[in-house]
């Protein structure tokens, strides 16, 4: 049995052993190594690890399929599979320049937000997925998926508008240079100022398509706003902008970080909502949307085990009325841990089973 050196090649790699760090185990013999995973070792200065045969990359429809195998609510995998392949069509023909009524998806989307019965396991699922096949059309499924979500939360915006903002909002990158939207190197200045066109192209092809809802429209165009107004296409700051807008940036943001792209490896679930609560703290996010949904998943994973970033492996116990960010932890020795006394302490990611 041989120790390989960690670094991104053991991308999709099998641990032949148990990987421990601190007093607890971190990944268990037999998992698939995920970037997240090879950059926390690499954080804690793990070494080298014991691996079988590397897999370059599990294909996407592999993956989904294994959530249909492992989950307790198989159909909506199904469906979500089905979306993803009819997502995938429909883009590509506008992409080609096609008129194609969004219509039919959009109900389909309404379908399988209604086969949702663990949404517990939707995120942990979602985000587990290695890669960046098809990242487009699942981040548009997803951005609908959660802010529909949202909408049921926080109560600020009806939860199928939403839904269809959200499954909406990038349609304007069809429009762009796909050479250069899937680009792995870094953008020129150029580049950068051409992907940020896709906000202003997709009105027009909403338009094109038959949906002239000012709400689905304002999400395509500003969703890259900000509430201190240094976004972009036209720099509004929060009074000009909706809270539906606002809620698909965050999201946006959310599953955006959580997931591959070309260009960067994800972060884990959990370390995205630390990013995003400081962001909403700086004001760049609505407060409101982000803190509620903070609350909303801490509750839903209460009693989960997550690992810290100090390497500790302890249980979400509590939320803490003093800073939403920083539950209470609960150890094994049934001693407590109240994060917002130790700033320099956060929940790095769910403890691999």
């Amino acid at each position: 049995m041989k120790s390989e050196e960690v670094s991104l090649k053991l991308l999709g790699s099998i641990t032949q052993k148990d990987i421990k760090i601190g007093e607890g185990i971190y990944i268990k013999k037999g998992s698939i190594l995920s970037t997240n995973d090879i950059s926390y070792l690499k954080k804690m200065n793990v070494k080298k690890v014991f691996v079988s045969k590397v897999l370059i990359e599990t294909p996407l429809l592999l993956q989904l399929e294994r959530f249909i195998v492992k989950s307790e609510q198989p159909l909506f995998w199904e469906e979500y599979i089905d979306t993803l392949e009819q997502t995938k069509k429909f883009f590509k023909l506008l992409e080609n320049g096609a008129i194609e009524d969004p219509e039919p998806l959009l109900l389909k989307m309404h379908n399988l937000i209604s086969l949702l019965e663990d949404k517990k396991e939707f995120f942990k699922f979602a985000y587990s997925v290695i890669g960046c096949e098809d990242s487009l059309y699942r981040h548009s499924i997803n951005v609908s998926i959660i802010s529909y979500i949202i909408g049921e939360i926080t109560l600020l915006e009806k939860p199928i508008l939403l839904s269809q903002m959200g499954y909406l909002h990038d349609i304007g990158k069809v429009r762009l240079d796909q050479e250069i939207l899937y680009k792995e190197a870094p953008l020129t200045i150029e580049e950068k100022l051409h992907v940020q066109k896709h906000t202003t192209l997709g009105v027009p092809l909403l338009k094109s398509l038959g949906i002239y809802n000012t709400y689905i429209q304002e999400a395509v165009l500003y969703h890259h706003e900000n509430r201190r107004g240094d976004g972009y296409p036209n720099k509004l700051d929060s009074k000009r902008l909706s809270h539906g807008v606002q809620i698909i940036s965050f999201i946006d943001a959310l599953d955006t970080l959580c997931s591959d792209r070309v260009y960067k490896t994800k972060t884990s679930f959990l370390n995205a909502l630390n990013i995003l609560y400081f962001d909403a703290v700086s004001n760049r996010l609505n407060p409101l949307v982000v803190f509620s949904f903070i609350e909303y998943i801490f509750k839903l994973f209460t009693e989960e085990s997550v690992l810290l970033s100090d390497g500790r492996i302890g249980q979400l116990y509590h939320l803490n009325p003093k800073e939403i960010i920083r539950p209470i932890i609960k150890f094994e020795n049934d001693t407590y841990l109240d994060l917002s006394l130790y700033q320099n302490l956060y929940i790095q990611d769910f403890k691999k089973k």
